[in-house]
């Protein structure tokens, strides 16, 4: 994931709100569109904490840094219990 500037603004990504309501609107939803949806919103989420982090970095007057070389295995745990989960109670082979 490309990591950008800081542009000073803390705000939630509109893209959050608006996939968690779409995916709810959906009456029926299979796995395909949770993966997709929890997929999008951890990518952005991961996206928004390297920004601050780096923020924080530069900013603060304490001189202390963040290391974040591991940062996006967090993520991949959370991806991976969802996926892992429905397999295993669906009995769904990759």
């Amino acid at each position: 994931m490309p990591k950008t500037e800081y542009d000073g603004n803390y705000h939630l990504n509109i893209a959050q709100p608006v996939i968690y309501e779409n995916f709810i609107a959906n009456e029926a939803v299979d796995f395909e569109t949770l993966d997709t949806a929890v997929s999008k919103i951890l990518r952005e989420t991961e996206k928004q904490i390297e920004l601050m982090i780096d923020h924080f970095e530069k900013n603060n007057d304490e001189g202390g840094e963040i290391d974040t070389v591991d940062l996006d295995s967090k993520f991949e745990v959370l991806h991976d219990y969802c996926r892992d989960y429905i397999c295993e109670t669906y009995n769904i082979h990759e």
